[in-house]
């Protein structure tokens, strides 16, 4: 599910111009980021059809979410991201199945 979010809050009204100025850095990273993701499936998906899509609850199924770039797979069990039940106790970190790339930091002289 993506949305807008909501705010609430008592405050003086400082605080509350303070707050709603926050509020909106929040949504317009929140759509920047949404927009990089489904862009990386999409090129054509612009920022007007992100802000409409956040304009209220918008429910996606594990599959569509993916299909729009908003997840990168569907887990079926903790083992598909690395993770093993361990006999009732906390889940202890396994080999992947999915290797990460990392990009190798490189000095300058």
């Amino acid at each position: 599910m993506i949305h807008d979010g909501s705010d609430a809050m008592e405050c003086d009204t400082k605080s509350f111009e303070a707050w709603g100025k926050q509020s909106e850095r929040t949504r317009n990273d929140m759509y920047r980021i949404y927009l990089e993701r489904m862009k990386a499936v999409n090129p054509k998906v612009t920022l007007k059809r992100v802000e409409d899509m956040c304009s209220h609850d918008r429910i996606f199924g594990p599959e569509q979410a993916v299909e729009i770039g908003l997840a990168d797979w569907v887990m079926d069990t903790f083992e598909d991201v690395g993770y093993q039940a361990d006999g009732g106790k906390k889940y202890t970190p396994q080999a992947t199945t999915k290797k990460k790339t990392t990009k190798k930091k490189t000095r300058r002289k």
